[in-house]
């Protein structure tokens, strides 16, 4: 017996050693990343194979909320995706049309999300392979040419060794924020990252979480918030609370 689970153990072991290939590339270019509709109901987005197998993908559209600071993706017959799958020949491009069906006037902006889902194709093949699912998810918006935004109303909480900050947008359009920063006192920051941030939708909120406090829990004083939206940098002052 002990000799059969020895066995079994290197048979493991030299077959995670066999040469693994994924069996779908990241081939296929999406342009643009960012739909923003500002006149009419309609707008394309164009999908480029630049592998050497043809490529199938699905296309689907969804309302894009944001819910107790969190985001969330609802079925929608508001808007629509044309066609709602491709197959793309090698080097070949394909158009994907977006289509606002509704008839509601825009008061405010709309937002939702676009998923592009690349389709792995079983090969014949004397290797083994991994099917990798690539995936993009591009923000679409329809708005008014009069929609402007406006500042953020910010929270800052510190509870359970953690920092939450909340950002919520009164305003008609979407705020996109990149690399967030809060700076307390005593020289102590917290970094978002570089890179987007996130964004808050219009009258809608959205929370962040990081690992550490930004100030001493006996002085609770203001915590500055620095970002880059759209529009230029921003630097916005909110009072931090200690919850218990």
């Amino acid at each position: 017996m002990a000799f059969r689970h020895i066995t079994l153990l290197t048979f493991c072991f030299m077959l995670a050693l066999l040469p693994v290939r994924p069996s779908v590339a990241a081939a296929l270019r999406v342009a643009p990343l960012l739909i923003d509709v500002r006149k009419g109901a309609t707008s394309t987005i164009e999908l480029q194979n630049l592998g050497r197998d043809v490529t199938n993908v699905q296309i689907r559209i969804f309302k894009w909320v944001q819910k107790d600071g969190k985001r969330q993706l609802l079925k929608t017959r508001d808007v629509v995706a044309s066609p709602p799958f491709a197959k793309i020949r090698p080097g070949k491009r394909n158009t994907i049309r977006v289509v606002r069906l509704s008839r509601r006037p825009l008061g405010a902006e709309e937002s939702y999300r676009l998923l592009i889902d690349e389709i792995p194709t079983r090969k014949k093949t004397k290797r083994f392979q991994v099917g990798i699912a690539l995936r993009y998810s591009l923000p679409v918006f329809f708005g008014t040419q009069s929609a402007e935004t406006s500042g953020l109303k910010w929270t800052v909480v510190q509870k359970n060794g953690e920092t939450i900050v909340t950002a919520k947008n009164n305003g008609s359009r979407r705020v996109r924020l990149v690399g967030m920063k809060l700076e307390g006192g005593k020289g102590r920051s917290i970094s978002f990252g570089k890179g987007l941030s996130g964004y808050v939708l219009q009258g809608s909120t959205k929370t962040w979480r990081r690992k550490g406090l930004i100030s001493s829990a006996r002085k609770r004083g203001r915590v500055i918030i620095t970002a880059q939206t759209e529009h230029g940098k921003i630097r916005s002052e909110a009072k931090l609370q200690t919850a218990h």
